[in-house]
């Protein structure tokens, strides 16, 4: 195909007795023709010697462009009109090149093929009633160079895209023979992002859209497979090891990723030899004592042979005749059973969770979403196992019971009541603590393994004094914080979406009735005059309608902490589908979402991402919970 270099062919059509004319304006083509642009041929250029005709002919089928000079004298012409016009038509006709007609001389030339087309100079005016032909020509000169800039530039972009069709045939060839489908996904995305893919047929483009769309299945059937078999094999080895926690835990992984009646069988033989285990633990603990217990047996009967003659003897001589007392009725009733304190309190601050069935999406920054931040971009596939989310927000009266039990420090409410409004003024640690509090309270397996006495080598806030070790099992089933692909997911709606801007709605004008945001109430410049919500400060957690999956407050009210370390980076560069995905391995930052009640509403848009020192606290952050099935 031509290069950029490559001249673009122009046909000069005129009557002999318009040489003149013709001669002035082949003047103001020459600097066109010099730079290379274009090269002019007339019949004036035929070599001596040669068939006339033959060149004639030869010249106007190789033409980019045909300009034919109009006058009376053209027109009247047999050979100008009907065999080199009538040629020029047929070419026209196909596309295969362009006719641009230059009025001379007065004359009828509307009445001919001519008047169909849109003659130069402009209007069509003659270039014979000009006073100077030199303007006309000059803006002629200038219409025929960007015109034939014009028809390089398609030329090349036909040309880029003969390449692409190439290099799609290629891939299809790598597909057919090596099926390497991560090298072909990679050809077909430099293919899509090559600057002239859109002006490509629609036939090609939806081509290379479907085979792309089937490498990704087939990638994401292979990571899908790959991260099986991995977590497959470590549960094998965790159990050989005799570590049937690990294996457990594996195993879930495994199945997370590929649900196979071998691993589940594997993990409900394993989690039932937990079981028998621990039942066995616990028949070993009372065995042990057995001993002991029939030596005290043996001494309380022979206290009580001791005593018994005693006790009948001073019951006949002192108390045979005196009536029980109501006190001493009372003491030998039957005692009414009480529940121990920790299921007690257990029954007050159980949080209510939903379950939110894993699937695919799309995180960031999708089409629906408005005022997007760097951030935010771009948009990429994540998919996520299955796991809940806590209903509400963490509220006071749930959180009061952690310090109450523990003798913690009492958060700070700023006189805003605490009950049943977002608990506040809680640091990412505290929140770490207080998981793993409930968890145990609960019985179930502990998420954080938290040390302490070593500083933190990820974290790299040099102002943090903390920097505890912490170190999350995903595998546990106890309470955690969300992952922040976790709570985007859960805040779209999960599988249940309609693909809402903020958490269940769309329109900002309803924004008040979904959640607690900066409205006329609000103290702030900010603040949406036309909209109240109720509260001026943070709000009573589930009094708000909840979004596609009935989570409440997921815009809005409070900051919620997230597991992730932040990094503003974190979405560049992700093209393929990302499994579970839980931040960066360091940072000096974790993540909030869902915005407070201080923030206007582009804040509290389900994509939006924020970040806070883990150490700190404040009144607009706050936390929900999540736990693995």
């Amino acid at each position: 195909m031509s290069s950029d270099q490559e001249h673009i062919s122009i046909f000069i059509a005129y009557s002999r007795e318009d040489e003149k004319l013709q001669q002035r304006f082949l003047k103001f083509l020459a600097p066109l023709e010099r730079s290379g642009l274009i090269k002019v041929w007339y019949d004036g250029k035929i070599p001596i010697g040669s068939e006339w005709d033959n060149e004639i002919h030869t010249a106007l089928a190789q033409s980019d462009m045909i300009i034919a000079l109009i006058s009376s004298s053209s027109l009247a012409s047999t050979y100008f009109f009907d065999v080199e016009m009538n040629k020029a038509f047929a070419r026209a006709g196909k596309e295969e090149c362009e006719i641009i007609p230059i009025i001379l001389s007065e004359c009828l030339w509307k009445e001919t093929s001519f008047g169909n087309i849109q003659a130069i100079p402009e209007y069509g005016k003659p270039i014979a009633t000009y006073e100077r032909p030199e303007v006309p020509f000059f803006q002629i000169a200038q219409v025929l160079k960007e015109k034939a800039e014009a028809i390089r530039a398609k030329r090349k972009q036909a040309a880029d895209i003969e390449v692409l069709e190439k290099q799609f045939e290629q891939a299809m060839r790598v597909l057919s023979i090596e099926k390497d489908y991560q090298k072909v996904f990679g050809i077909l995305q430099a293919i899509q992002s090559d600057s002239c893919y859109r002006f490509a047929l629609p036939r090609f483009t939806q081509l290379v859209s479907d085979q792309l769309a089937y490498c990704q299945e087939q990638l994401d059937k292979q990571t899908k497979a790959s991260s099986y078999q991995k977590y497959y094999s470590q549960a094998l080895s965790a159990k050989r090891k005799g570590d049937l926690g690990d294996a457990i835990r594996c195993i879930k992984q495994a199945l997370s990723y590929k649900d196979t009646a071998e691993a589940r069988k594997l993990k409900n033989q394993w989690e039932q030899e937990r079981r028998d285990a621990r039942i066995n633990e616990g028949k070993e603990w009372i065995q042990r004592p057995m001993l002991l217990y029939a030596l005290a047996s043996i001494v309380m009967l022979f206290v009580i042979m001791q005593i018994y003659p005693r006790f009948i003897e001073w019951i006949y001589t002192e108390k045979s005749l005196k009536p029980v007392s109501q006190d001493t009725m009372a003491s030998v009733a039957p005692k009414v059973m009480t529940p121990k304190p920790d299921a007690i309190l257990l029954t007050k601050i159980k949080p209510k969770m939903v379950f939110v069935e894993g699937g695919t999406f799309m995180m960031g920054c999708t089409s629906e979403q408005k005022d997007c931040r760097d951030n935010e971009k771009p948009a990429h596939k994540v998919e996520l196992a299955s796991f809940y989310m806590g209903a509400t927000e963490v509220s006071f009266a749930e959180y009061d019971a952690y310090y109450n039990a523990t003798g913690k420090k009492k958060p700070d409410d700023v006189g805003w009541e605490h009950g049943k409004r977002s608990a506040i003024n809680v640091s990412w640690y505290d929140v770490v603590e207080y998981c793993n509090w409930l968890s145990e309270l609960e019985g179930l397996e502990v998420c954080y393994s938290i040390d302490k006495g070593i500083k933190d080598p990820n974290n790299k806030n040099d102002s943090d004094d903390v920097k505890w070790t912490v170190v999350c099992d995903f595998g546990m089933n106890g309470y955690r914080l969300p992952t922040e692909a976790e709570w985007e997911y859960a805040a779209r709606g999960g599988n249940e979406s309609t693909g809402y801007i903020y958490a269940g709605v769309s329109i900002e004008d309803s924004l008040h009735i979904y959640g607690n945001f900066c409205d006329s109430k609000c103290e702030y410049s900010w603040q949406v005059i036309s909209q109240n919500d109720g509260y001026m400060y943070t709000s009573p957690v589930g009094i708000y309608r909840p979004n596609e999956l009935g989570l409440y407050d997921m815009s809005g009210n409070v900051w919620e902490w997230c597991w992730d370390w932040y990094d503003s980076d974190m979405y560049k560069g992700r093209q393929q589908i990302y499994f579970s995905p839980r931040g960066s391995i360091y940072g000096s930052h974790r993540v909030l979402r869902g915005g407070s009640w201080s923030d206007e509403s582009v804040y509290l848009r389900v994509s939006n991402r924020n970040y806070y020192w883990p150490l700190n606290r404040n009144n607009y952050v706050g936390f929900r919970l999540a736990r693995t099935p």
